[in-house]
């Protein structure tokens, strides 16, 4: 939930902000409003990404490789800790 309320929120701050620029606002009051974040509800949105998108490859392994069983939660884990992987190798590429 509070990845699609994040994402919701960027989209809004991106529509604000343009409009604020349409409007020619002042430059004082533009800068003290379109301060820019350290980025970390960026990372955080990729993070839940990969993670909610290991887990769905894993969901359709399992689905595939029936019958239900220990091999399932084997997949599972390997299919999120794979998606953890690529996360950390993204922020590894991004320098944080």
């Amino acid at each position: 939930m509070l990845f699609f309320l994040s994402i919701l929120k960027n989209v809004l701050e991106h529509k604000i902000k343009n409009r604020i620029i349409e409007k020619g606002v002042p430059d004082n009051l533009v800068t003290s409003i379109l301060k820019t974040t350290s980025g970390v509800g960026k990372q955080l949105n990729i993070k839940w990404f990969s993670i909610l998108f290991g887990a769905g490859i894993g969901l359709f392994i399992v689905d595939h490789a029936l019958p239900l069983g220990i091999h399932s939660l084997a997949i599972m884990a390997v299919s999120i800790s794979i998606s953890f992987l690529g996360y950390f190798f993204y922020l590894q590429k991004s320098g944080k």
